[in-house]
């Protein structure tokens, strides 16, 4: 996979079966989060060695009681990793805290290019979201 947008829409699609209805593509526009839910965050891109490598971190988060929370959120991570393991090059899983509820960040590593003797693609004109950005 080489386009980060074709790899967000892959991954969220790949863990629609962990929790249907509540993946979204980007994180939540407020700091309200509808628990439980798993929504990817913003793209980091690095060159490793040969490779150009994207880290995704894909956020689980859940509410409820203390152990309610855990137990939860290892089975949601847990399942998580199954379904988004095929697609990427690696996992790493990470607890944290979000507004008094628990959440686990996957940072999901996948290879989006390849540096050859030719070099990277060009680069072209970033495309506009297809929703509206507010200030």
């Amino acid at each position: 996979m080489s386009d980060p947008a074709a790899v967000r829409a892959t991954l969220a699609q790949a863990l629609q079966i962990v929790l249907p209805g509540r993946v979204q593509q980007f994180p939540p526009t407020t700091r309200r989060y509808a628990s439980p839910t798993i929504f990817i965050e913003q793209v980091s891109i690095t060159q490793a060695d040969d490779l150009v490598v994207g880290t995704f971190p894909v956020w689980v988060v859940v509410d409820g009681t203390v152990e309610a929370q855990v137990a939860m959120a290892d089975d949601l991570v847990w399942n998580a990793f199954l379904a988004l393991w095929p697609l990427v090059d690696a996992i790493a899983a990470e607890p944290q805290s979000l507004a008094g509820l628990r959440a686990t960040v996957l940072a999901c590593a996948v290879s989006l290019e390849a540096v050859t003797m030719c070099g990277l693609p060009a680069a072209t004109a970033a495309t506009i979201p297809p929703v509206t950005l507010s200030g």
